[in-house]
């Protein structure tokens, strides 16, 4: 009952302002427009920041594209670096009802890898929901079983106790069958192996496997660490509607924004990377959350005693954008996904719940993380209410 009242917090918020907003209209309404007009202050304010970390995040891009990533690791290579050769990849690709085409696609990518076949062990997350699963993946493995160290598939059971359908529980299903079959017997090292969770139709950047490898060689908190690239709803730019190629270039830079900024908590999205002793010693995805990427991050963070950081990959991958036969076919798969998205909300409660359970926690640290998730949140709902109301004041 608690967890409810907490994962509610935000709706809560919303329909509070709403009721409060309307009430101060006629009560008090030049308080209302105050409030509003300093929303609409910070909101300006906070889009000039994001075009300043856009830049300074296409400006990056540039650098890393350039990069020669055998010499950088010869540069800063210390003491407690690992040997390039010694990272090993477990890319896992969660999937339910994608097609052949589309999974063919994503393999081929990812076989782009210049160290795929020595390197990358690629796990297809199969659903038991979707009939045919198990012969698709096994035909994708025979295809492609030449251009990995290891392709296998996994097949996630239906009606798990504890469990809803979704991404999130179908990666830790197979994050724990690669463990018991790769790193449990033997086959790869907990220590040098870095985990990838991507979606079903992600096309990373060429280069992007082989700055990680690096990346994680070099850190001294490599066991600590997440690693995100920027995303671009690109992938099918032809396909989608003329109005929706606007809103994908504004939901892009506003993401290579938000990973940008250096006076900003970076979070992941959609595809990214950490160490799988990170991922084994905060015991995997849960299985019953939406927003698999805020919610394993928070989750690691609390394990790990606020230690969990996020670094940065300037090598931005390609994502497929909602699309659809009619317009209003495509706006309503815009909005069934940005509905989707909106369950990262919960993570507000999630965030709290984590810290009545950990009095002893510093609250100075938990709360920098809770402002991170709740602002945005927050302003989408509670702000944008206030913001609509006041100015009508």
């Amino acid at each position: 009952m608690i967890q409810r009242f907490l994962d509610g917090i935000p709706g809560i918020a919303a329909w509070t302002t709403l009721l409060v907003s309307l009430a101060f209209a006629f009560v008090e309404p030049y308080v209302i427009l105050i409030l509003a007009s300093a929303i609409g202050l910070y909101s300006a304010l906070r889009f000039l920041l994001a075009g300043i970390a856009n830049f300074m995040g296409l400006r990056s891009i540039r650098t890393w594209e350039r990069r020669d990533w055998d010499a950088y690791w010869q540069r800063h290579a210390a003491a407690h670096a690992l040997a390039l050769q010694e990272v090993r990849h477990l890319v896992l690709i969660p999937n339910y009802n994608e097609s052949l085409a589309t999974l063919q696609s994503t393999l081929a990518n990812l076989a782009r890898y210049p160290e795929a076949r020595e390197q990358m062990y690629v796990v297809l997350a199969m659903e038991a929901a979707e009939a045919g699963s198990a012969a698709k993946a096994q035909a994708l493995c025979d295809a492609f079983g030449d251009s990995f160290a290891a392709i296998h598939y996994s097949v996630h059971p239906e009606d798990l106790p504890g469990e809803i359908q979704c991404k999130s529980a179908n990666l830790a299903w197979a994050a724990r069958q690669a463990h018991a079959n790769l790193v449990a017997d033997g086959k790869l090292n907990l220590d040098t192996l870095v985990v990838t969770s991507m979606d079903a139709d992600t096309m990373w950047d060429l280069r992007y496997f082989t700055a990680l490898t690096c990346l994680f060689a070099l850190h001294p908190q490599r066991h600590l660490r997440f690693w995100q690239a920027p995303i671009r709803y690109h992938a099918n730019i032809w396909d989608i509607s003329p109005p929706m190629r606007l809103v994908n270039a504004y939901s892009t830079a506003f993401e290579l924004a938000y990973l940008s900024a250096p006076w900003w908590l970076p979070l992941p999205m959609s595809s990214w990377s950490l160490s799988m002793r990170l991922l084994v010693e905060s015991d995997y995805w849960d299985g019953d959350i939406i927003a698999d990427e805020w919610h394993m991050f928070i989750k690691s963070w609390f394990a790990k005693e606020g230690q969990v950081r996020l670094e940065r990959i300037f090598l931005p991958f390609a994502a497929h954008a909602t699309t659809g036969e009619t317009l209003r076919e495509v706006v309503v798969n815009r909005y069934l996904q940005t509905l989707r998205h909106a369950w990262g909300s919960k993570e507000v409660g999630y965030i709290i719940a984590q810290m009545l359970a950990r009095p002893d926690f510093r609250f100075g640290v938990a709360f920098q993380l809770l402002f991170r998730v709740a602002h945005d949140i927050l302003l989408a709902g509670a702000g944008w209410i206030l913001l609509t109301v006041g100015s009508q004041a």
